[in-house]
């Protein structure tokens, strides 16, 4: 796989070595050194990917961020934020200006491929279904403007074996009316997948007595949840007042993030659903059902 990447850092030595790395790889790469010129590049060259650092002079990445995802022309640019920032709110904040994936400096080079590889096949993905979307216009099968996304009514499969991970999930969901149904394991877990299209599956990564990866395998396999969005869940620490982020994790198509964050135990649930909201695509809501 080839794409085009555009690499956005102030350090001259960053930007060189990434460009060495992607070059090896067989990926084209071009270099903005600050926000201003890292969003006029964005707009005239359209790359497949942005990999944007957060601290720069000027336009910090969190602006630049915003900005490219509030204008129509790069909105669709996936981009993932290059920080040392480690705290949960720095992330937070990335995720709420629409960044689509971090990693942390020193760059993990295998981690970097897997996420861009990812988020490159979801980006032509999402590229092909605008084009549809273009053409249905102009022959006048659809409306000149597009609706914004409603997620209200989608529907969710939580499969968790454990109480306070549940809660969690259901309290985060129940923000945007998506409807819950929940597995305790994996063979609940198939049943419902193949009774019910759902729209996400969100997955603990703490099933006990279980492989979680190999379920997740087993459903991506499945031709009736080839679609589905899947999300890893780290069961909350709620006892020790730390809850765990959702991330992407591309080498399964999934979010995951089994480091947990400091945060109030008040703010567990919200801090996991801003998280899940934009790594995943959606926004969520619902009531949580227990088999």
């Amino acid at each position: 796989m080839t794409a085009r990447i555009l690499i956005v850092d102030d350090v001259p030595a960053n930007t060189r070595l990434l460009e060495a790395r992607l070059a090896a790889e067989y990926y084209e790469s071009a270099v903005a050194h600050d926000g201003a010129t890292a969003i006029t590049m964005a707009r005239e060259w359209q790359p497949d990917i942005m990999l944007l650092d957060v601290m720069m002079p000027g336009i910090d990445g969190f602006e630049t961020c915003r900005r490219l995802k509030s204008d129509p022309a790069t909105a669709h640019i996936p981009v993932v934020m290059i920080t040392t920032l480690e705290d949960s709110a720095a992330r937070i904040t990335g995720l709420e200006v629409g960044a689509d994936d971090f990693l942390s400096k020193p760059v993990d080079f295998p981690t970097l491929f897997a996420r861009v590889k990812s988020l490159v096949r979801l980006k032509r993905l999402l590229d092909e279904w605008r084009k549809r979307s273009e053409t249905a216009r102009a022959l006048g099968l659809a409306a000149a403007t597009l609706a914004p996304p409603i997620v209200s009514g989608a529907s969710a499969l939580v499969v968790d074996d454990t109480d306070e991970g549940a809660s969690a999930i259901a309290a985060a969901l129940a923000q945007d009316g998506i409807v819950t149904e929940g597995a305790l394991g994996e063979t609940m877990a198939l049943a419902a997948v193949a009774a019910t299209p759902f729209d996400l599956i969100v997955l603990s990564l703490g099933l006990h007595g279980e492989d979680p990866l190999r379920l997740a395998s087993r459903l991506r396999a499945s031709e009736a949840r080839r679609t589905s969005r899947c999300c890893w869940w780290p069961t909350p620490r709620i006892a020790t007042g730390c809850c765990a982020a959702l991330t992407w994790a591309p080498m399964t198509g999934c979010c995951a993030r089994s480091t947990p964050t400091n945060c109030a135990p008040a703010r567990a649930t919200r801090s996991a659903a801003r998280s899940t909201r934009t790594a995943c695509g959606w926004t969520w809501d619902r009531r949580w059902k227990r088999p």
